[in-house]
């Protein structure tokens, strides 16, 4: 076997001994991972208990002398408890969570703060046009006339022309003639619920746990 692959499995047996060695008597946490972890770490979990050293993050109430250290950094902000023996964790059920503070036009919630689900004002805008393209109107009477008399008179509805006695019978068309109507739509802003009663992208349900 040459001296690179002895090189490498060496490597290997280190690493492996090296993890064992501290998961073995500790139940499966490592020690430097827990100890850089301050008290009041959220961290998202795929199972449904929690962990050694953590707690799920789902309002309920504990004891302030068995989690005093977690109980030392968030305090009765998520609520007191029974006000002398016990305090509430966090309730991030449901909940996304969301860096605090402003940056440009996005604002997060204040520290500990939550806020309510909500959709940006935008417009739906839909707009016709209709244009009155003109018409004209067909009008027929008759009328005599007397050349001799200087003569003239309506005399009623008539088609084609006769002359005979002096009486003119012929249709007028009008001139073609538009309204100058243009007709505009816009809808109001509004939004539709689909099946739903809030805003949300895709998403998978975990849960978020807080280290003690």
């Amino acid at each position: 076997m040459s001296s690179r692959k002895n090189v490498q499995m060496n490597k290997t047996l280190y690493y492996d001994n090296k993890i064992n060695h501290h998961l073995s008597p500790h139940r499966g946490v490592i020690p430097e991972f827990e100890e850089h972890m301050p008290p009041g770490c959220i961290m998202a979990y795929a199972a449904s208990t929690s962990p050694t050293g953590w707690l799920i993050c789902n309002g309920a109430a504990v004891s302030r002398y068995d989690y005093w250290s977690l109980f030392a950094v968030i305090g009765t902000q998520f609520g007191a408890g029974d006000g002398v023996n016990t305090f509430n964790v966090p309730d991030y059920r449901g909940a996304f969570l969301r860096g605090t503070g402003s940056n440009g036009v996005y604002v997060g919630p204040d520290l500990n703060e939550s806020q309510a689900h909500a959709t940006q004002t935008h417009t739906h805008l839909a707009t016709s046009t209709v244009t009155d393209n003109g018409h004209t109107h067909n009008m027929s009477d008759a009328y005599w006339s007397s050349a001799l008399a200087g003569n003239q008179g309506l005399l009623g509805a008539g088609s084609g022309e006769d002359y005979d006695n002096g009486i003119v019978a012929r249709t007028v068309t009008s001139t073609a003639s538009t309204t100058g109507i243009t007709v505009a739509t816009t809808v109001a802003d509004s939004t539709t619920s689909v099946n739903a009663n809030e805003t949300r992208p895709y998403n998978f349900g975990i849960n978020w746990i807080i280290k003690i």
